[in-house]
């Protein structure tokens, strides 16, 4: 099992739109790491019908977990996913569509405060 320190947030992102995606600007928040082999490379392609996983982490007890992937390929501008859990267990999975390129995110229990977990469907849109 990885490592999910403290606090953490992982994101399951499925990519059902009509083309490949490429990563693209994947940045962590302050004192985060990115949970070991959840980690979005930079300039990899997350094909059509295919997933990914990732995740971040703070061991800061007073830390919020948060992190944000631009994806490009399909419309005129990047699609971008930001998560965070922030020092009071509060999470939240932003998608921010194109013209595109549209989905969703549903929020999965994990039982754990600290620990969240989400589902991200990218579908034709907008």
């Amino acid at each position: 099992m990885a490592d999910l320190g403290y606090r953490s947030i992982e994101v399951n992102v499925v990519n059902d739109t009509r083309g490949n995606l490429t990563i693209q600007g994947p940045t962590l928040g302050s004192g985060n790491t990115w949970v070991q082999g959840e980690e979005p490379t930079q300039g990899a392609s997350l094909g059509q019908y295919q997933g990914a996983k990732w995740g971040v982490s703070t061991n800061d007890v007073n830390g919020t977990a948060t992190a944000m992937v631009q994806l490009t390929g399909l419309g005129s501008y990047p699609v971008s996913i930001s998560f965070t859990n922030d020092m009071n267990g509060n999470s939240n999975c932003m998608l921010q569509g194109n013209d595109m390129v549209k989905g969703t995110a549903m929020q999965v229990s994990t039982g754990e405060m600290n620990h969240s977990l989400y589902n991200v469907q990218l579908i034709p849109g907008p």
